[in-house]
This record gives C-alpha cells, sequence and structure tokens, in this order.
C-alpha cells in the first residue's frame, strides 16, 4: 500500500532527523527526459536571441528614419540666383504678394548692426511675410507667440 505524499515526505524527513539517510539526495533524471530539457533550452535561447535581435534591428531603423527626415525639420540655405541681396529681397516680396501674403517690412540687419557699433561679414536682411488666416490660427491656439509674428 502507497504512502500518502505528505506522510511519505515526513517519513524522509523523520529519517533524515535521525541521520538514517544521507542528507545529499540524488535524484537520476530519466534518459528520455534529457531531450525535452535540451528542447526547452533552445527555445528559451531562441526567444532571447529573436528579442535582442529585433530589439537592434528597430535602433537602426529608428535611426536610419531620423537621419533622414531630420533635414526636412530643420532650416535649409540656397544661393540665391539674383546678384544682390537687394534684388533677392525685391523678388522674394514680390512673390510673396503674388500668391495672396503680406510681406509688411523689410529689415536690413546689416545696417542696424553697423549703427550698434559692429560689423557683419555678410549682408543680412530679413523679409517678413503674413498671412492673415495663418496667423489668426496659430494665435488662437498660442498667443504666447505672437511677439514672434511679423502680422501688422
Amino acid at each position: 500500500m502507497k504512502r500518502p505524499p505528505e506522510k511519505a515526505a515526513f517519513s524522509l524527513l523523520l529519517a533524515f532527523a535521525r541521520k538514517e539517510i544521507s542528507p545529499y539526495i540524488v535524484f537520476d533524471m530519466p534518459q528520455s527526459s534529457q531531450p525535452f530539457l535540451q528542447l526547452q533550452k533552445s527555445r528559451t535561447m531562441n526567444k532571447a536571441v529573436t528579442f535582442i535581435t529585433g530589439l537592434i534591428a528597430g535602433v537602426i531603423l529608428t535611426g536610419i528614419l531620423a537621419m533622414k527626415m531630420m533635414p526636412g525639420m530643420m532650416l535649409t540655405t540656397h544661393e540665391s540666383r539674383y546678384t544682390t541681396v537687394e534684388e533677392t529681397c525685391a523678388a522674394l516680396k514680390t512673390s510673396i504678394e503674388a500668391n495672396n501674403w503680406q510681406s509688411p517690412a523689410t529689415r536690413n540687419m546689416t545696417a542696424a548692426i553697423t549703427k550698434q557699433g559692429f560689423t557683419l561679414d555678410k549682408q543680412v536682411s530679413i523679409v517678413e511675410l503674413c498671412n492673415a488666416r495663418y496667423a489668426g490660427d496659430v494665435l488662437a491656439t498660442n498667443p504666447e507667440v505672437s511677439t514672434l509674428m511679423p502680422c501688422a
């Protein structure tokens, strides 16, 4: 007759306390279960390798996308086809007004800086432009940028 597991465990503990058995019990694993454990280790390793590979691929892909998209989000410089800054500013003003925008002012930054006692190596001008519809949308959502807007 078999003993219930609780009594078997108690008997084992009692035998250990009486020093009838060694505290070092070695359980031999049946030969048939070893391939199963190797398969489990292999599956765990495959999951880890897949995760790490996916993580590295994701980081690389994100980096490539960021590098491709960043130039479009930055200011770009184009060389003017006109010979002087004044001609370029006049052509910009004409184009701005032809597209139903306003150009309230053209600011000669070189002259303004020279009045303050400093010099610039290049001629610098700012051509302001404004569209009341877009300005209204911006001011409705972000009134704090009003000091940066050229519409007057």
